[in-house]
């Protein structure tokens, strides 16, 4: 399978609204992690990032430390992931063809 694009993860990220996650897992060569993309609860107050990024086995093992990566760029934190040739979970795969 192609690995997910960038511009593909940009767009859903910059559409997602709180409550809401994205999840992707890592090609083998990078670990076969699971990552998880959010907006930040806390922003925009504490002068916090907006997005955040989460990585680990699985989604509890990625949430017991603080998230891998924080920033305000969908692009940034997009990157991360599209440079590890992620590709969507299951279920995040049949969100996209509905």
């Amino acid at each position: 399978m192609q690995p997910v694009s960038r511009d593909e993860i940009v767009k859903r990220l910059e559409n997602i609204q709180p409550g809401e996650k994205l999840k992707l897992h890592t090609s083998r060569t990078f670990g076969d992690d699971m990552v998880i993309l959010e907006l930040n609860p806390a922003w925009p107050q504490k002068s916090e990032k907006k997005y955040l990024l989460w990585v680990g086995k699985t989604e509890e093992a990625a949430r017991r430390d603080k998230p891998y990566l924080q920033s305000n760029k969908a692009k940034k934190v997009a990157g991360w992931a599209s440079d590890r040739w992620a590709q969507w979970l299951p279920e995040e795969a049949a969100k996209k063809a509905a």
